[in-house]
């Protein structure tokens, strides 16, 4: 609960005060005068006064806000108002631009720090019927080289590139089990039955060792965090598992420990690909015949696991690519909500806050790239046109334009944004009842 609370924390206060940082200067550069820069809304807690401008801690963790004079207004002195469209439109939308750029920075820090890679071929292990990969003959056994001209090095290269092109026919290049190598055209579609993703396929998974104990006999045989465990005593471990029999993440893992603990022999595929049979000693920590799963956890993913960080000058185009990449899959995601493609998943304060806890006990890389959608969320749907978000009062600005510079009432345009911003909360608060029995029920 700790972790949840101080997660959810950091990610709302980086985002707005980026948001909100974003329209407080600008608004100062251009001569605006700022009346109360405020983190999250109302009741206030805490404040202090800096020359004109009131900077103050508010109570509910909402969002924030920077109150300028005269936002309707002209005749207010020191006004947004009484500014040019052109300046109008630059302090506006500068929060979004804000929120934009920041997932920039976050992403590069996140290549940067020590975080998993999953590695290894990514190999086709079923294709539904009547799916795209199918009519685009891809079978059982093929390695998927590359999506679109993007090389693919796991598994969520694949899931990522799938996604990005949603509805465009793109080039894939499979190697066959001949060894012989094919490019294919398929397209990803946007509405696809239960499991089968955008084209219809499944990867081979393996079992991957997630943590284990340095007093363990598979540890002082070799076995580390992040080997893909491939074979026990001659059988294949994927293949001897009865998923019917496993229900609960614990039953998995007493499955795989009970049969290393019998083991004489395991192979393994590190991280460098390399694959090596590893001898172990009998188990001698065996309680009443029950394995200690303790010793050992164990993961099911697509490839071995690594430790990465990369250096800046590589992390840092990695982070501009990987930020590009988010906004399109946000960008489809709009698009697939508002066509039914995708269905309608909304998150209010509580269950951004639950995501921030399980992004933030995955490790500081995934609790990075977590708040870099965040951020990217909050600054594309700020710039809807919609009352009481930026995009709102951006449309208003355009209004004027347009009627060359006939301008709404401020009364009118007030009661416009008031009452949106009312209705705002109203939203928030009951998707916010949403998350709240979706988490009782424990969906």
């Amino acid at each position: 609960m700790v972790i949840t609370i101080l997660s959810f924390l950091g990610v709302i206060i980086v985002v707005i005060l980026a948001h909100e940082i974003g329209h407080f200067t600008t608004a100062k550069l251009t001569g605006v005068k700022v009346e109360e820069f405020g983190l999250f809304y109302p009741p206030r807690l805490f404040s202090i006064k800096r020359g004109d401008t009131i900077y103050s801690i508010n109570a509910l963790p909402l969002g924030g806000f920077v109150k300028m004079a005269g936002e309707e207004d002209p005749d207010a002195p020191g006004s947004l108002a009484a500014k040019s469209i052109l300046v109008r439109l630059l302090v506006l939308g500068s929060g979004s631009l804000m929120n934009l750029l920041l997932p920039f920075l976050l992403l590069s820090i996140a290549f940067m720090v020590p975080h998993d890679v999953v590695t290894g071929e990514v190999k086709v292990d079923g294709v539904a019927p009547d799916s795209p990969a199918a009519s685009a003959g891809i079978i059982p056994g093929d390695i998927i080289i590359s999506v679109n001209e993007r090389e693919v090095q796991n598994i969520n290269d694949i899931r990522m590139y799938f996604s990005l092109y949603l509805g465009s026919d793109i080039p894939v290049v499979v190697r066959h089990a001949d060894s012989s190598v094919e490019e294919v055209t398929l397209a990803p579609r946007w509405e696809y039955p239960e499991g089968q993703g955008p084209v219809g396929i499944s990867v081979v998974s393996w079992v991957v060792v997630d943590s284990i104990s340095p007093d363990s006999p598979a540890a002082s045989a070799g076995l580390k965090r992040g080997d893909a465990i491939l074979i026990i005593d001659g059988e294949d471990l994927m293949e001897s598992i009865d998923w019917e029999e496993i229900s609960t993440d614990e039953e998995f893992q007493l499955y795989v420990y009970s049969r290393i603990s019998d083991a004489s022999v395991i192979t393994v595929q590190h991280a460098d690909l390399t694959i090596e049979e590893l001898q172990l000693t009998p188990y001698q920590n065996l309680s009443n015949g029950q394995a200690n799963t303790n010793d050992i956890e164990v993961l099911v993913t697509s490839g071995p696991i690594m430790r990465e960080n990369l250096p800046f000058w590589e992390a840092i185009p990695r982070g501009a690519n990987q930020c590009v990449q988010l906004m399109v899959l946000f960008k489809n995601g709009i698009i697939g909500m508002f066509t039914g493609a995708l269905p309608v998943d909304l998150r209010g304060p509580v269950g951004i806050a639950e995501m921030s806890g399980e992004f933030a006990r995955a490790g500081v890389s995934p609790f990075l790239e977590f708040a870099s959608m965040i951020s990217i969320n909050l600054g594309i749907i700020n710039l809807f046109p919609l009352p009481a978000l930026d995009g709102g009062r951006l449309a208003f600005v355009l209004l004027e334009f347009v009627r060359r510079g006939k301008r709404i009432s401020p009364r009118k345009e007030w009661i416009i944004h008031t009452t949106g911003f009312f209705l705002l909360i109203a939203a928030i608060l009951a998707v916010t009842y949403r998350d709240i029995l979706r988490i009782i029920s424990g969906e």
